[in-house]
């Protein structure tokens, strides 16, 4: 599994539609891709008779939550995506208990929310939207710092307890991520990474470290990538006083 905090956003109206609705989407929805999962609200949005949903409620309850801010806060809503591998598949009640675990460790359990599932394409994914606002007399907003970094612990429980494909936590890999149009491109994050020079060298020093500990020199950090065949190059730039050294692995 994996997770992706997007922007923070000063309103809801677009993301709500986009969740539900499809609209901007990259390719149309139809009614039966999109399922919803639940969430922290009274209202949330109900199935009309053409499998559409109706968002009025849903929206107006999110509005109100914004006027119990007291402080001088704009952005206000955030949104998520939590994906599986490629070809998995989770019942609703599974993504209702992963949604709440997710929004619990994230701080957002006194906040409103709402997921709704995307089944579009091969990779299984869930959006939320969720309110920053906390239901306190103040509506203190909910603190992002971290929400990457804590969000993988949710992702490594329901791996285990649900036995699904361990997906790269990017924080293994050196801190790297694919956006979204690289992903795209390559039809897959497990594609992307499978085309990608880089990842896979980060992969090789990855395993040496894990072998052999991290190196405390650069000489050390040089002999250990030997054993794996990738070399340094190094390129030297003066200018004036100033000089640059670039390192290479290739």
């Amino acid at each position: 599994m994996t997770h992706n905090p997007k922007e923070l956003r000063a309103e809801h109206h677009q993301t709500l539609k986009y969740m539900f609705r499809g609209d901007k989407h990259e390719h149309e929805l139809t009614p039966g891709d999109v399922t919803l999962i639940g969430g922290n609200m009274f209202n949330l949005p109900s199935l009309n008779a053409d499998g559409s949903f109706d968002l009025e409620k849903c929206a107006t309850e999110f509005s109100c939550s914004e006027k119990i801010h007291t402080g001088k806060g704009e952005k206000f809503y955030r949104h998520f995506v939590i994906s599986l591998a490629p070809d998995e598949k989770l019942s609703t009640s599974q993504w209702n208990d992963i949604c709440f675990e997710y929004m619990y460790i994230l701080g957002y359990s006194d906040c409103n929310w709402v997921a709704c599932k995307h089944s579009d394409t091969s990779t299984e994914h869930v959006h939320i939207l969720a309110s920053r606002v906390t239901h306190t007399p103040s509506g203190a907003l909910v603190n992002v710092h971290n929400d990457y970094e804590k969000g993988w612990s949710v992702m490594r429980k329901f791996e285990s307890q649900l036995n699904l494909r361990r997906l790269e936590n990017p924080n293994d890999g050196f801190g790297h991520n694919y956006t979204k149009a690289q992903i795209k491109a390559s039809g897959g994050r497990i594609e992307a990474q499978q085309r990608d020079a880089a990842h896979i060298i980060r992969q090789k020093i990855k395993r040496l470290y894990k072998a052999h500990g991290k190196p405390k020199t650069i000489t050390e950090f040089v002999g250990l990538i030997a054993q794996s065949n990738i070399s340094i190059k190094v390129n030297q730039k003066c200018s004036g006083d100033l000089h640059q050294v670039d390192w290479t692995l290739c």
